[in-house]
């Protein structure tokens, strides 16, 4: 009895632990800063080093592969496309853990959490490099949410959760003029625009219009145009 008992516990602290090492599970063996990071001599090389190990990749909880994504070392590369909705689009469909992650019926879930709990600091401590880096992140994020792989997979609650979510967001970025620029500003009238047109809001011909227009051209539209679509965002 006594034998049977300890063999329980012990096969209970194996299986806790195991869940703890899936869940903590991976970190990306080179990055940017290290040596071999630097002997490089393509993109398809670091990329090549960024995926996750299928063996490893198929025992991750969706928690630990949101944050393994979200550690992504190229997940600025967006920066660098002239079209970052077409970027992260190109991220998704060839770095595997991201792939996974839109794959999975709680990976936009598990997204959106990630999203909501995400904070920026401008505290003096946080310093100037990390706060850039936040502010990054926050477009990272914003674009892989608005990416059709994930955002059709939220249900017309989370939709909503998305777009009051964003708008918190949106304060913090006015607040924060020095580290996020007008782009950033469209990015949270992207999301909320899709997010009307998922939900069927009601428009006008002429609103609808609008949106649409936006969506498909947020990144050169001109700064006129904004004022009608951040009315019709705080309106709806």
């Amino acid at each position: 009895m006594k034998k049977t008992l300890l063999l329980s516990i012990f096969c209970l602290i194996v299986s806790v632990l195991s869940a703890q090492t899936e869940k903590a599970a991976w970190d990306y063996p080179v990055k940017p800063g290290m040596e071999e990071w630097k002997k490089f001599q393509t993109g398809q090389e670091m990329l090549d080093a960024c995926q996750i190990p299928a063996k490893i990749l198929s025992k991750l909880t969706t928690e630990a592969l949101v944050e393994i994504c979200i550690n992504y070392p190229m997940a600025f590369d967006y920066l660098a496309y002239n079209n970052e909705r077409e970027a992260i689009s190109f991220m998704i469909e060839h770095f595997n853990g991201l792939k996974e992650l839109s794959r999975r019926t709680d990976g936009a879930s598990d997204l959106l959490k990630a999203y909501k709990n995400f904070s920026f600091s401008n505290s003096a401590v946080a310093g100037t490099q990390n706060n850039r880096s936040s502010s990054l992140m926050f477009g990272y994020l914003e674009l892989l949410l608005v990416d059709d792989l994930f955002i059709s997979k939220l249900s017309t609650s989370e939709l909503s959760d998305l777009k009051n979510i964003s708008l918190e967001k949106y304060s913090l970025k006015l607040n924060n003029p020095e580290h996020f620029g007008l782009l950033s500003i469209k990015r949270s009238f992207l999301i909320n625009s899709i997010v009307i047109m998922k939900n069927n809001i009601s428009l006008d011909k002429s609103e609808n219009s609008s949106i649409q227009e936006f969506v498909s051209n947020y990144q050169s539209i001109p700064a006129e145009k904004l004022e009608r679509i951040s009315k019709l965002i705080v309106e709806k």
